[in-house]
This record gives C-alpha cells, structure tokens and sequence, in this order.
C-alpha cells in the first residue's frame, strides 16, 4: 500500500523578496505546517500574579496540552536569565509594564508579548501610547488577510494593538483599521524601531480575561503564533516523532509522513479505522447505546454488542421487549403479568398471585384456572366455587350449610342443623327445621296435643 505523506508549509515573503521561514497565519501551501515542540521543552511565562488570573490559566492550559513545561514567574521576580535554555518566552498582559521594562528586550530566544504597554520597551512600537500602541474595547473579530474580518472570540473583549516599523509582518489588524496591528512579528535581524531583532518577536493582542472566550479561529492563531517561535529544524532527527508516521524536516519546518494505514488529522497520524477521527473531515464517530462505533476508513457505523441486535438503525437488547426478536417486534403487556423476550420471541411473566395458563396470566384464586393444571372449578348447587391457588373447593351460600360435601338448605329436613339429622316423620303432620333444630307442624285437621297430632275434635 502507498505511504501518504502530509505535510504543510508556512511561508511568508520577506522585505527582500526570497522566500523564507514566515510568520504565522499567512500564506499557505497545499500542505501544513507539522512544526511543533519537542516533548519536554520549557518555555517561560511571565505574568501579573502567581495565582493566575483566567486569562492566564487558559494560556498555560493550551501550552501544557502540547506537553511542555511551562515554567511561570511574575513580573517583579523575573529576570533576564530566566530566558536561558528556554524554547521562547510569553510575557502576559497581566504584568505591570514597569515590572518588565526591559528585562526581556535583548534576548535571543523568541519572545510573544501581550502586554502593550510593553511593545514599545521591547522596540517593537514607537513610544506613544494611543499612537504607536494601545487597546481597543469592544472588539470581536480581526482583519484576518484573505479575510476581512475573522471572529477570534465569543464575547467583546479589549484586544491590544500596536504600529510597528516597516519591516515587521502584520498578521492581524483591527477591524477596519488596517494600521493596527493585533498580531505582528520580526524575525531575528528584522529592523524594529530603534534596534534589530535579536531573535523572533511577536505582538499578540489577548489582554485580560480574553483567552477564555476565544474561538477555534483565535486559538489557531494562537497555536500558529507558538509554531512560528519555534526554533526550526534542520534534521529530522529535531522534530518529534508521531505515533503511526515518521517524522520529516522541509525548509527548516518540521513534517509528518503518515504510514500506511493512517492518514493525517490535526498535526497527528491516525488509523484509518480511528472511530475518534473517521474519515477526511476526522469526525468523532457518536456513541451508540449497546454498540460499538466503527470506522471504515471514511464513514462512521458500528455494530451491536453481544447480548444486543440490529433493529431500524439502533441496537436493542436482545431482551427489549419493545423490539424482540429479529422482526423486532413489540411484547403486548398480558393483565395481571409482565412481558418478555428471551431473545427471539415474547413472553409472559406472571406478577405475584397470578399463574400462568394457555400463555395468560390468571389470579391464583380463579375458579376458571385453579391450580398448575388450569381445571375449571364444578358448580355446586346452594353453593359457590372456590380455589385456594392449588385445589378447587366450594363455600355455602347464605341460608345453607355444609352436609357430607354439599351445601343443603338450613330448612331441609333431611340434613338439619349442624348435625345434619333427618327429622323424623310426624304422623298427622309434617316433619320442619328451623336452621338448627327438628320439628313439625300438624296436617289440616289436626292439633298438636302431646307431642303428637291428633284430630281437632280430641280433647287433650
């Protein structure tokens, strides 16, 4: 398989017409610049306060995430030597420009300076403020060359500017004043106002708390500016080497030769199945809920987890009982039970006093569905059916009681009372129970005398 190489080129034409290693943010090739620093190198940054203010810790965050130590001193305690060894130096614009002065103007090592009131210490600017250097309130976007104007923050915020000398780049101008510049630079030997460079310098118009509104276009210039301070390469060996590529040194700018297999995003060498940066535009490929997101190399998908399948573009779990089964259908709710899926088809969980029967769920106490075997309970005649959950039995209506497994009427005299005793007949009369006990009642025609019936014309 081929070997893609990408790799950009940032170059700027000089005051004498050669082209040589530029200034962030302006002319650009068909490739990108991939010069960044090496792991591990330090860099100096000067500002107001050791407790950092907002603007400052969003600074340092930015440059810790490339890997790099950022070694802070405030303005009063800074000294010129802190620069030694350093990669390059940021001084804030949270100093007081009097505790720097010109602590940082002579420096080889690049320098970024936020602070305006410092661009004419440094030579970067004339002397007089609100002329040669200054803020602008109320700013949200920059005139960023092909651009007219390019929003760099989220909110207004005050943006320094400054009118350097001839020999300096204008990257950035303020909106409708292309005399202002908000981000500036000499390379080392460039004619400054009243001194050459003695190593690169860079205006930069972040004052106060505007790091932490800055967009993703104010941040690249930013990152670009950080590029462009880096001592360049003159060996491959310099530049730090990516994981899945090879590192390459061009004109004096560090590269990326991706390997097979991986193609480049944002500076790095991803594979080309990297669910975090899928396809040219290096999307991150969504979460899926029981799933997993692929890449084929330049389109995002996923496939379904164990215990999950495929169902209208989603995964479901294999025991959703909104989408069971490879048809993926809906479990209807049986009453008195729940609904399942075992995976491939619905069923039924009977709830608590209830048991299943011919796929339906019928409370234990059904006399339709009595027991495991589902036996519908006998009529019983003065009677009314009954199942305990396991057998069927019967209770007696009112007016009736329970004679030798039956329910007899409380009046029948031939199971009366609770001893259940057929009343004996009565000659002349007519054997009765009143619920409880036996008795009789004489025929038409005769009394009762004695216990006994007897004709009405008897005397007793």
């Amino acid at each position: 398989m081929k070997t893609i190489i990408a790799m950009v080129v940032v170059a700027v034409l000089g005051q004498t017409g050669c082209v040589e290693d530029g200034p962030p943010t302006t002319v650009e090739t068909e490739t990108r610049d991939q010069r960044s620093l090496a792991a591990g190198s330090q860099l100096l940054f000067v500002v107001g306060s050791a407790t950092l203010s907002a603007g400052d810790a969003a600074i340092q965050a930015r440059l810790l995430a490339k890997q790099v130590t950022v070694i802070v001193r405030t303005a009063t305690a800074a000294q010129t030597s802190d620069a030694n060894g350093k990669a390059f130096v940021i001084i804030s614009d949270s100093v007081n420009s009097a505790d720097v002065n010109t602590k940082f103007r002579d420096v080889v090592v690049p320098v970024m300076c936020m602070e305006n009131a410092l661009f004419d210490d440094m030579r970067m600017t004339g002397t007089t403020s609100g002329t040669d250097f200054g803020t602008a309130a109320n700013q949200t976007a920059l005139s960023l060359p092909p651009a007219a104007n390019t929003t760099v923050v989220t909110a207004p915020q005050s943006f320094a500017w400054g009118v350097p000398s001839s020999a300096a780049v204008k990257i950035a101008t303020l909106s409708g004043d292309a005399n202002r510049a908000a981000v500036f630079s000499y390379t080392s030997g460039a004619t400054m106002v009243g001194g050459s460079a003695p190593g690169r310098r860079l205006g930069f118009f972040a004052t106060g708390s505007t790091a932490t509104t800055l967009t993703a276009a104010g941040w690249k210039l930013f990152d670009d500016a950080v590029q462009w301070l880096v001592p360049g390469c003159s060996s491959s060996a310099q530049c730090p080497v990516p994981t899945n590529g090879t590192a390459t040194c061009v004109g004096s700018l560090c590269g990326v030769a991706c390997n097979a297999g991986s193609r480049l995003c944002g500076g790095s060498c991803v594979p080309t199945n990297s669910v975090s940066s899928c396809g040219s535009a290096c999307v991150a490929c969504p979460a899926t809920p029981n799933g997993t997101p692929t890449c084929n190399g330049s389109v995002c998908g996923f496939t379904c987890n164990a215990g999950a399948h495929l169902c209208g573009g989603f995964c479901a779990s294999n025991s959703s009982v909104n989408s069971c089964g490879s048809s993926c259908a809906v479990c209807p709710t049986p009453p008195n039970g729940t609904a399942t899926c075992n995976g491939s088809v619905c069923g039924v969980a009977c709830n608590a006093g209830s048991h299943l029967c011919g796929g339906s769920c019928a409370p234990n106490t059904s006399v339709s569905a009595c027991g495991p075997s589902c036996v519908a309970c006998p009529a019983i005649p003065n009677g009314t059916p009954t199942c305990n959950g396991s057998a069927c039995g019967f209770t007696c209506n009112a007016g009736s009681h329970l004679c030798g497994g039956s329910c007899v009427s409380n009046t029948s005299v031939s199971a009366c009372g609770s001893s259940c005793v057929a009343c004996p007949a009565t000659a002349n009369g007519t054997a009765t129970c009143n619920g409880s006990a036996c008795g009789f009642t004489c025929n038409a025609g005769f009394k009762v005398c004695g216990g006994l019936c007897v004709p009405s014309t008897n005397a007793c």
